[in-house]
């Protein structure tokens, strides 16, 4: 008898008998899984979940002072366009004239300095832009507006428009 035929030889799982193979291999998985084998979760009569308890609330340690609610893109994209005298369809459009990119910019712009909306999200909303449009858009107004004081007034305008606050 060679090496493997000794070892399976001695296994008592080999020496025991089909049937109570069968019963322990239908115990260990009702062990393992929680019912038996030919069993659906529809057969096994279903216990009622404990009832949650919370937790009482603390106070929150803010206060929240601003009664607007959430700054929409679309009040930032209307004060945009109320400032640069452009209509709401020029802003949305694919028009490049330099008025229309001038209030789309500063709408990127201010869209991504006062939400929290990520760059392909703003430029899906503002005309189906793409975030790399948007991305150039906030890094030139921010490269623009260390120098253009007119530029700086409009975009303190829209802002107190829309009910944000800008940092510098």
């Amino acid at each position: 008898m060679g090496p493997i035929a000794s070892l399976l030889q001695d296994d008592p799982w080999l020496t025991m008998p089909p049937k109570l193979r069968l019963d322990a291999h239908r115990q260990r998985r009702q062990r393992l899984y929680g019912r038996p084998r030919n069993t659906t979760s529809e057969d096994i009569p279903a216990q009622p979940d404990p009832p949650r308890v919370l937790p009482p609330m603390k106070e929150p340690w803010f206060h929240i002072v601003d009664s607007h609610g959430p700054l929409m893109l679309t009040d930032i994209v209307r004060a945009c366009s109320k400032r640069y005298r452009v209509s709401l369809q020029d802003i949305l459009s694919q028009r490049r004239n330099a008025r229309v990119v001038r209030a789309r910019q500063v709408a990127f712009y201010l869209a991504k300095r006062l939400t929290s909306r990520s760059l392909p999200d703003i430029g899906r909303r503002i005309g189906g832009r793409d975030h790399t449009t948007v991305l150039y858009a906030v890094g030139k107004i921010e490269r623009i507006r260390q120098i253009d004081t007119c530029l700086e007034m409009d975009l303190r305008v829209i802002t107190s428009a829309v009910g944000g606050y800008l940092d510098r």
